[in-house]
């Protein structure tokens, strides 16, 4: 708002020069905070690309160190899967907030969490063949329960003979179970 004098009593009210003087105050005085407030936002940018560059470093240390535990004998696969999975997720988030990456630093992290990964992957792929098989498993034992011979117009059914089969192909299913539980 602009603060221009009311005249006395009995004027005309208030020149134009009074008005565009007051106007011109308010305009500078505006701009000047605008100034300083862009002033600031670049500090702060500033702050904010140092700061990102501390995280990443952080990030990549990490990573580093969870590529070290991989080579750990026991190694709690979900828990390492996850972990690497986080901090991936967290340098997603610094992309977004913004400031440059340092490639150098980037190709660090990423080696570094390809490495962590190598332990997992091993793992995933040692599941895909321990269901393969299972499923190649269950495939042999419907065909044998496939090829019993329930019986003919001739011959009557041996019903003994056919629940005896259905419980050896139950406990031979039971036993398969999921590759998780076994």
């Amino acid at each position: 708002a602009v603060d221009v004098a009311m005249p006395p009593a009995g004027d005309d009210g208030p020149t134009l020069e009074a008005i565009l003087s007051a106007w011109s105050d308010a305009t500078e005085r505006l701009q000047q905070t605008h100034e300083s407030l862009q002033a600031e936002v670049a500090r702060l940018k500033g702050w904010q690309h140092w700061g990102g560059g501390r995280v990443r470093d952080d990030l990549a240390a990490e990573a580093e160190a969870l590529a070290k535990a991989s080579a750990a004998e026991k190694l709690a696969v979900k828990a390492h899967a996850d972990a690497i999975e986080n901090l991936r997720e967290r340098w997603k988030q610094l992309d977004k907030l913004g400031g440059a990456t340092n490639r150098t630093l980037w190709l660090r992290f990423d080696v570094a969490l390809k490495t962590a990964y190598l332990p997992v992957a091993a793992h995933l792929a040692k599941l895909k063949e321990a269901r393969a098989q299972n499923l190649a498993a269950r495939q042999a034992l419907i065909a044998t329960l496939d090829a019993v011979a329930i019986g003919s117009e001739e011959q009557p059914p041996d019903f003994r003979g056919l629940a005896r089969h259905l419980e050896q192909f139950q406990a031979e299913w039971r036993k398969l179970g999921p590759i998780e539980h076994t």
